[in-house]
């Protein structure tokens, strides 16, 4: 059985297993619907300016004038999509993936399928609709995306995955299609590798954690744009509301206390109220139909409502873990965990989420198929040196000088109306010193580290919680840096090099003693001595 990715030039062939000729080196297009998904966009991007025109010239010239030009920008701008689809073309190399591009200057790209991290599948609502799919290649030497194919049909991206992972592995190519159709056991063996999943209660519990007040940030960001809508100047407007304030302060001035402190509560309760939806709506948008699947070479994200994210991540490219909670949610014993990978995740994620809101019975399976384990009962956190809290002191120090000399020099420049006033404020102001010392001593307070014969772990955080698991093996580098102080105080800070995302990110303990920070290092070291590194970073041969 023969299965091909059609175009409007040629298809890619991929064969049976019998057969593992591929048509290598021809040129091949995007799907013709991504013109219709490329014009949308581009005119939403117009929207503003066009609407701009229509309300300036609308008193100068006739509605039909104001018609023909929108379909003359129309025709433009289709014209220019058609030309820039016309010349995007892909090849399908035997090493590597070349993407040219570029109406009046051409841009050519080659990805070897070495450098390929993760091949991930995205779909918003436009492309949903018509069926088709953006192919997303990732890499670890850049951030985010190198490579896009935007757009191919469903079934088309999902072989040029799968296609993509064979070339990787050095296997016999078979795309999914090729194969029969699965029976009705082969179909609940795939549901049983399910390992988590969100249902509606669960995105609602979750949408309540994170509150959000983005929606006023929507509607600021609305009458930015459409403020020539408005009846007059924005200025105008705002003096407006302000002579209106003045108007019924006498009223105001008249309601009773507790009215006030009921309006005040109302104000409040408005705004969790507001909060609280536009959470929801966030987390219902990104979140919906959450599932993680177990594969043969890792683990399948799949989530989003208007935009659908498809990422497969390899779990011999994890390198950490990130267990996340809040104060208010652990109490409930929520957390969620992240895996700090080769490649970054899709959108502005640094990290994939594999579990947004799970119970520890839930997450620690997940963590166990990347071989991270969970700290014993008896593993010992310590905190840094109290020297941690040096820079907050420092900068208290600061404030307090400051302000102190503005208490000597404001007398003597000013008169003597102003002086009392200006005194009283500095008054309070001294309160902003202890600031920084609170929030050094929180910081300090909340920042553990620990470690055992395989992995490293680190706690921060108050408010948002954060312990990352470090697997030795997975150390790139252990640098001990020192400053003057620590020096002085024999304490060094710890810093790892992980490899992960765009480039060796990394993970710090602060201020610990100088001789635990060596024994740190050197068991580092010696984790690594007996370990293949080139085994780490293969991918596992034969993989379907």
């Amino acid at each position: 059985m023969v299965n091909s990715i059609d175009t409007p030039d040629k298809p890619i062939e991929a064969t049976s297993e019998n057969s593992a000729h591929i048509i290598d080196n021809d040129r091949f297009h995007l799907s013709p619907l991504s013109l219709v998904v490329n014009t949308i966009t581009t005119l939403r991007r117009l929207i503003f300016p066009i609407l701009a025109i229509t309300y300036a010239l609308s008193d100068k010239i006739g509605f039909m004038f104001i018609l023909i030009g929108f379909a003359i920008i129309a025709l433009i701008t289709l014209g220019f999509t058609y030309w820039a689809w016309k010349r995007f073309s892909y090849q399908i190399g035997a090493e590597e993936i070349r993407i040219e591009s570029g109406i009046l200057s051409r841009n050519a790209r080659s990805i070897p399928y070495e450098r390929i991290q993760d091949v991930s599948l995205e779909q918003s609502l436009i492309p949903r609709l018509l069926g088709i799919s953006a192919v997303k290649f990732e890499t670890g030497g850049s951030e985010g995306d190198e490579g896009a194919l935007e757009f191919v049909a469903v079934d088309e991206a999902e072989n040029l995955r799968q296609l993509i992972r064979t070339r990787k592995s050095g296997a016999v190519p078979i795309v999914a299609d090729t194969v029969d159709p699965p029976s009705q056991d082969s179909a609940a063996a795939v549901q049983d590798d399910v390992i988590f999943s969100m249902d509606i209660k669960r995105i609602f519990t979750l949408g309540i954690f994170n509150f959000s007040l983005i929606l006023f940030a929507i509607i600021a960001g609305a009458v930015q744009q459409l403020d020539f809508l408005l009846p007059g100047d924005l200025g105008d407007i705002i003096g407006y509301v302000v002579d209106s304030f003045d108007e019924t302060s006498a009223q105001i001035k008249g309601i009773t206390f507790y009215s006030q402190i009921a309006a005040v509560i109302g104000l409040i309760f408005g705004l969790i109220v507001i909060g609280l939806l536009s959470g929801q709506v966030q987390t219902f948008l990104r979140e919906y139909g959450f599932t993680l699947t177990a594969t043969e070479r890792g683990i399948r994200r799949q989530r989003g409502l208007l935009t659908l994210t498809d990422v497969v991540m390899p779990l011999h490219r994890v390198q950490a873990a990130i267990v996340q909670t809040g104060l208010i949610r652990k109490r409930f014993g929520w957390h969620a965990i992240k895996f700090t990978s080769l490649g970054s995740d899709t959108g502005k994620e640094s990290s994939h989420m594999m579990a947004p809101l799970a119970k520890s019975e839930e997450y620690w399976p997940i963590a166990h198929r990347a071989s991270i384990h969970a700290p014993a009962e008896e593993t010992d956190f310590r905190h840094s040196h109290f020297s941690f809290m040096a820079g907050s002191l420092f900068f208290s120090a600061f404030i307090i000088a400051l302000i102190f000399s503005l208490s000597l020099i404001l007398p003597k420049t000013l008169d003597e109306d102003n002086i009392s006033t200006s005194l009283t404020i500095l008054s309070w102001v001294w309160l902003v010193a202890v600031f920084p010392i609170l929030f050094g001593f929180i910081a300090w307070r909340y920042h553990f580290h620990a470690m055992d014969d395989k992995q490293i772990y680190v706690k921060s955080g108050f408010w948002n919680q954060k312990m990352t698991i470090l697997p030795m093996v997975k150390v790139q580098t252990v640098d001990l840096a020192q400053g003057p102080l620590s020096q002085y105080l024999n304490v060094a800070d710890v810093k790892f090099g992980i490899a992960g995302g765009s480039g060796l990110t990394v993970l710090t303990i602060h201020n610990v003693p100088i001789d635990t920070a060596r024994d740190i290092r050197r068991n580092c070291i010696e984790a690594a001595k007996n370990i293949d590194f080139s085994d780490l970073i293969k991918e596992p041969k034969g993989v379907k």
